[in-house]
């Protein structure tokens, strides 16, 4: 969370500019910090200085926007350093995980 936080605070994330790359990165993070921590949207509002109606429209405009080129473009750095789902895949997180569900699987196997 200190790596996320540092982030907010070097690219100005909890201003109240409404510069269109700040915007889609925060839309990004408000996904992360949902999906890959399950926060609550009172939490993720807090952390960019907003409220939690504030994130419900992030996580909104963020599945409307995902998939633009202009999107992707402004969020390239964010999504490097905080992958989600399938960008996971075929970095360490991807072995973490595989890890983590081989040791489940085992356990199931021997009960």
């Amino acid at each position: 969370m200190e790596r996320i936080r540092k982030y907010i605070q070097e690219e100005r994330l909890d201003t109240k500019s409404r510069k269109r790359q700040l915007v889609y990165q925060r839309f990004y993070l408000y996904k992360y910090l949902r999906h890959m921590y399950g926060n609550s949207l009172e939490w993720i509002g807090q952390e960019f200085g907003r409220g939690h109606d504030t994130v419900i429209h992030g996580l909104k405009e963020f599945e409307k926007y995902k998939d633009d080129s202009l999107f992707l473009e402004y969020t390239q750095q964010v999504r490097s350093l905080f992958p989600i789902g399938e960008e996971v895949y075929g970095t360490s997180h991807s072995l973490l995980m595989y890890q983590i569900l081989a040791k489940q699987n085992e356990r199931i196997l021997v009960i």
